[in-house]
């Protein structure tokens, strides 16, 4: 079942209370204003948190800042970290984070992104991430798509045992059967070239 959207009244010139901000009291229009500046300092803060608190030390100084924000939208994700990371953040602070609403925000601004962005079109799409912060109870959390965060699992995988993964060759130097193999290699190699030297020598001094 769809959910209604809600439709916030707009304000009707003449009438004694159309229900809109604009014909609230005096009183109640100062406390949503409050509000509204009180949810976007949070939410301010909380990016800059991320940005300079949890991420800087990783990608390091100059590398992470707070991305660019217009009227119309979201020109520029939340936080910005190095392109090779390819990740759209999106943050979000607030009594009770909407996590699927802001993973749909953030996946949706990347492809609005690309779409503005001639240059970002020949690469790969960003993943989606958003951070959040529930003001009221336990700590952040981190909510990516499922293909995107296996992606990322795969990746730290492989570097953290990309090396260290058994092979044919690592099973021979272990059991040090590779370095007897090395030195009959080496003497049939010298053995090859002293009987090809002795071919390729002139007749007269082959005698």
């Amino acid at each position: 079942m769809a959910r209604s959207k809600l439709v916030r009244p707009k304000h009707q010139d003449g009438a004694p209370d159309c229900g809109c901000i604009k014909c609230k009291p005096p009183d109640e229009k100062e406390r949503i204003g409050r509000a509204k500046r009180s949810g976007r300092k949070k939410g301010h803060d909380w990016e800059r948190a991320v940005a300079y608190e949890h991420l800087q030390p990783i990608f390091g100084e100059g590398q992470v800042r707070r991305g660019k924000q217009s009227r119309e939208g979201h020109d520029e994700p939340d936080v910005i970290v190095p392109e090779e990371a390819a990740l759209w953040i999106e943050c979000e602070s607030s009594k009770l984070c909407n996590i699927r609403g802001k993973l749909r925000q953030a996946h949706f601004a990347e492809g609005q992104h690309r779409i503005k962005c001639p240059s970002s079109q020949h690469r790969a799409p960003k993943a989606p991430v958003a951070i959040l912060k529930d003001t009221n109870s336990g700590p952040p959390i981190v909510a990516m798509y499922l293909p995107n965060w296996l992606e990322l699992v795969r990746q730290w995988w492989q570097l953290k045992h990309g090396d260290n993964r058994p092979t044919a060759v690592g099973a021979l130097e272990a059991r040090g059967d590779l370095r007897d193999m090395r030195d009959s290699v080496r003497d049939l190699a010298r053995e090859l070239l002293a009987l090809v030297g002795e071919d390729t020598r002139p007749p007269h001094e082959s005698d």
